[in-house]
């Protein structure tokens, strides 16, 4: 799989008097050139992205780099996008800088899509941003660092528990205590069993929270799994979660379960911080 490039933002879509960012992790199941050629599909895309202020985009499989830019242009419409440099995220210097561009070694022989690590600061007014790995944000002088991934379903445990030891090393290079680690981790269901789950270091460390519940449901298919999930530490990052669940848009859009199943076959997951 060749990812896509890491970062891009679009004009802000929040007032600046607006406090608070909206998040979200989106899986788009093989999304590539094939998908970008469906009008209706790349609308609807676009209208889901358009709700939040950041979001990590997973599943991403295109060697010309072109869908990842029909995505933004079905994502901004006519405005200004803000374009990425080969040597990493660039944006607005008075909206939003790279602080810095980590990338953590040794890890491609324990994931099959190994983490990286940015250091992002955004200035009171949000912008729309695309991302594959992972992004530190301050806003009103609040920061806290991401931790974007996307476990391998055959080996889901394994790597959880190297995400584990992974996420420190994110936490320093950021110089903050506060860390949320979100994507596809594939925990649930036939990938993870309910036991298996229960011994992951991150699930007996009850310094982390879980923010996406088991019960829950992030899949399109009639299958009730909560594959997606957010995973928090730090204090601060804790008590500024005001809310945390899924958008289901199969339900808010509509759709039939055929129709949906074009988009996704997960639904982004989303949270609130005051």
């Amino acid at each position: 799989m060749v990812q896509a490039k890491p970062f891009e933002c679009r004009r802000p879509i929040i007032q600046e008097s607006v406090k608070g960012l909206k998040m979200a992790s989106f899986n788009i199941q093989n999304f590539g050139v094939k998908k970008t050629r469906n009008p209706e599909l790349m609308a609807v895309l676009g209208k889901i992205i358009r709700r939040y202020d950041a979001v990590f985009i997973h599943e991403i499989r295109d060697k010309s780099q072109s869908a990842f830019q029909a995505l933004l242009n079905a994502v901004n419409g006519n405005e200004r996008t803000w374009s990425n440099a080969p040597t990493g995220p660039r944006g607005r210097p008075d909206k939003i800088e790279l602080a810095g561009n980590y990338t953590m070694n040794g890890l491609d022989k324990a994931f099959e899509r190994p983490p990286y690590c940015y250091l992002l600061s955004a200035k009171k007014i949000s912008c729309l941003c695309l991302l594959l790995t992972s992004l530190s944000v301050a806003f009103d002088g609040f920061k806290f660092a991401s931790l974007a991934v996307h476990i391998d379903p055959d080996v889901v445990f394994a790597e959880m528990e190297t995400l584990y030891k992974v996420a420190p090393k994110c936490v320093a290079m950021a110089h903050t205590e506060n860390l949320i680690i979100l994507g596809d981790m594939n925990a649930g269901c036939g990938y993870l069993s309910n036991r298996k789950r229960e011994l992951l270091s991150l699930r007996r460390d009850t310094t982390y929270k879980w923010l996406i519940g088991d019960d829950v449901d992030t899949t399109v298919a009639k299958s009730k799994c909560a594959y997606d999930r957010f995973i928090c530490k730090g204090a601060e990052i804790i008590g500024r979660v005001s809310s945390a669940g899924v958008f289901n848009f199969l339900l808010a859009y509509n759709f039939t379960v055929e129709k949906a199943k074009t988009i996704s076959d997960h639904f982004p997951i989303e949270l609130d911080i005051s």
